[in-house]
């Protein structure tokens, strides 16, 4: 990946759903101009 974390979050809910929120600070690209890569992960 070559990025540093800039935000990190994983919350499990009362009722066992899981949310997990990533983002990383990335080299500039053609494919990443802002220089950020994100994901969201919801698991019910």
């Amino acid at each position: 990946m070559g990025g540093d974390i800039l935000f990190y979050r994983k919350n499990i809910e009362p009722d066992s759903d899981i949310v997990e929120m990533k983002i990383w600070n990335v080299p500039h690209s053609k494919h990443r101009p802002h220089g950020l890569k994100y994901s969201l992960v919801y698991i019910r």
